[in-house]
């Protein structure tokens, strides 16, 4: 008897060994996956394919929620480390996996930020939000929404017009094109009869000039109050 049941029990442990070995084998197995172009040809006519399909639908369940309920379950994402018809399916985003999924929401996450951002530059008149929102436009209009043809579906989620975008883009390009890679190198343009630098350093530096005599009198002198009886007093050169 006892010999009997230290077989039994050395069977047992053997075949437990057997089957761990063969779950860790399955699971280091790399599950095959299939091109578009292999899925295509996987038929010979178009009549089999019509055909297969049809006993497909007649096998499944007539009711829309039985149908609804079957279906999610065999192709289950958790099936995708064993099952080479999702792991297809994945990799030709007919199915979304949980990385996609994680993809997904992160890039909605941050398309709503950036629309924030693009609202509060809109409201501020200045050179600093002026910047922001050319930063902005500059950053998300790049090589892979040109090549993937989404500068429409951008702009339409940004609530920006398309030539929004495509400033941005000509912006993007001189700035890395340039010596000065600086966001701060874009400015905005001057009219054409706008006065230089150099004439309005002339101008400041003669009005600095004490041998000239004062048009204005005390009309020069600009005060500020900042409290009761006190004040903050400067000439005006320009």
């Amino acid at each position: 008897m006892r010999k009997q049941r230290h077989k039994k029990n050395e069977l047992k442990e053997k075949n437990k060994q057997y089957v761990r070995k063969h779950r860790e084998k399955r699971s280091e197995q790399v599950v095959r996956t299939y091109s578009k172009e292999e899925l295509d040809n996987s038929f010979n006519t178009k009549i089999s394919k019509c055909r297969s399909l049809k006993k497909m639908k007649n096998a499944l369940p007539r009711t829309q929620t039985k149908r609804a309920a079957l279906i999610p379950s065999y192709i289950q994402i958790k099936r995708a480390s064993t099952s080479p018809t999702v792991a297809t399916l994945q990799k030709l985003q007919i199915l979304t996996s949980n990385e996609q999924k994680e993809m997904c929401a992160m890039g909605s996450s941050i398309i709503k930020d950036i629309k924030v951002a693009l609202d509060y530059s809109k409201g501020q008149i200045s050179d600093d939000a002026r910047k922001t929102g050319s930063i902005i436009t500059s950053a998300v209009n790049g090589n892979e929404v040109q090549k993937n043809r989404i500068k429409l579906k951008v702009a339409r989620n940004l609530g920006l017009p398309a030539k929004t975008l495509a400033k941005g883009r000509r912006s993007r390009t001189s700035v890395l094109q340039t010596e000065k890679s600086s966001w701060t190198y874009t400015s905005r343009k001057t009219k054409s009869d706008a006065m230089s630098e150099d004439e309005k350093k002339t101008v400041y530096e003669f009005w600095l000039s004490p041998s000239i005599s004062r048009p204005t009198g005390k009309k020069d002198i600009k005060r500020v109050i900042l409290g009761p009886k006190i004040y903050s007093s400067h000439m005006i050169h320009v």
